[in-house]
């Protein structure tokens, strides 16, 4: 037989190797009334979500310092997280499972600038530093690159590709890279 229980008696497992056809898993999955981050929720529940008139002039200011320009109306704060849902007053009011991307995170009352936020959008920003392979590489193995630049934050881009932020102190970029 090709079918066993899964993990901790959880569903059923169909191992492609012991019967015929595709392999799978099914189980069922009692649903929760709780809402989590932003994720299935209505559109109507997301206004709950606003940042502060603080925060929507500081992720304003950092962004339009970068050379993107937004709207405070897209903007939303779940936890640390800031983000910006694009003609959010376009959404249709139904359940959304996922919508926008992180713009940023307060961390220890300091704006830093998310990942999601280089890739969706890092090639409209003023401050982008172009790197060959080998610093690439370097960057996305975690490490920081030797770079002589202003102060403040930049994009690295390899290859016209927005792959990251990185912070310059003036003679180092200092990596920002998401680590495991």
């Amino acid at each position: 037989n090709g079918v066993i229980h899964g993990r901790e008696n959880i569903g059923y497992r169909f191992l492609p190797h012991r019967m015929k056809g595709e392999g799978g898993y099914f189980c069922l999955i009692k649903k929760s009334n709780r809402i989590v981050g932003f994720s299935n929720m209505k559109k109507k529940h997301l206004a709950g979500f606003r940042p502060n008139k603080k925060e929507i002039l500081l992720i304003l200011d950092f962004f339009r310092a970068q050379g993107f320009d937004m709207d405070s109306e897209n903007l939303f704060k779940f936890g640390r997280r800031f983000v910006y849902i694009k003609n959010y007053n376009e959404i249709p009011d139904l359940r959304i499972f996922s919508a926008g991307f992180v713009l940023a995170i307060m961390q220890n009352e300091v704006l830093r600038p998310h990942y999601d936020s280089a890739l969706a959008i890092g090639y409209k920003f003023n401050n982008i530093i172009h790197v060959e392979e080998t610093e690439a590489l370097q960057y996305l193995s975690g490490k920081d690159i030797t770079h002589k630049v202003p102060k403040g934050w930049y994009i690295v881009n390899y290859n016209t590709f927005p792959i990251g932020w990185v912070k310059s102190d003036g003679n180092m970029l200092k990596n920002h890279y998401p680590q495991r």
